[in-house]
């Protein structure tokens, strides 16, 4: 006798979309295994949650982990030691080509510790920026903005320190995504276990339907053309 034909449909639910828009599928991510969801059962990464990719590592993480990767500020360091030829020098930061500020440095500035304690010592600099020493020993100047979308130049009027052209530095974002499927990690005897989960890299979210979402996480998945809105 013959059986009828029998046919396995997947069902893919996505109420944490509001449509199709901006939608990007990206390449599948690898979930740690010892990632805990904020739902439970904690084991279960399910559709929709927020996942960021892990410190210096290949795996993913929920985005409320404190292993996830985090946003990094614009960064430019001197090219040498300060010293006695950067008194009275004129060190101008920018938040782009053209939109600077200037500090005059005075003659006490003969060395890192003075350079930086000058710089940070002026409004107008402080407002945008932190200086201080990097592993190299030479003054460091950062964005107090992260992520991609942050930029500095540093320029001075002693071409040695921060070069001709000057120094640029720009920030960096982690790699955020949201899981569109369900990712299990645990096996069949209950041994915890990566799981691959498919991703999407933006797209028109429902903000309330996320799982894990956090404020800098909205923020690198709106620089990378998401849309948040609310069905409520």
């Amino acid at each position: 006798m013959r059986l009828p034909g029998l046919s396995v449909r997947e069902f893919h639910p996505r109420c944490f979309l509001i449509n199709d828009q901006v939608y990007a599928r990206g390449r599948d991510v690898v979930v740690a295994a010892d990632t805990q969801s904020p739902l439970a059962p904690e084991y279960e990464i399910r559709a929709g949650t927020v996942l960021v990719r892990a410190e210096g590592q290949d795996h993913f993480v929920v985005a409320t982990d404190a292993r996830a990767d985090w946003a990094r500020p614009a960064t430019a360091s001197a090219l040498q030691p300060a010293d006695a030829a950067w008194a009275n020098s004129i060190v101008t930061v920018s938040l782009s080509r053209g939109l600077g500020f200037s500090v005059l440095l005075d003659p006490a500035a003969q060395d890192n510790a003075a350079v930086i304690d000058q710089l940070n010592r002026n409004a107008g600099f402080a407002g945008h920026f932190l200086a201080d020493e990097d592993a190299a020993g030479h003054v460091r100047i950062r964005s107090r903005r992260s992520g991609a979308d942050a930029f500095v130049l540093v320029e001075s009027s002693h071409a040695p320190a921060f070069g001709a052209t000057g120094v640029p530095g720009v920030g960096r974002d982690p790699e955020v995504c949201v899981a569109d499927g369900l990712g299990e990690l645990k096996d069949l005897q209950g041994k915890r276990v990566p799981a691959l989960v498919p991703v999407l890299r933006k797209g028109h979210f429902d903000e309330g339907q996320l799982i894990g979402l956090t404020p800098e996480a909205k923020r690198v998945l709106s620089r990378h053309g998401s849309l948040f809105s609310s069905r409520s």
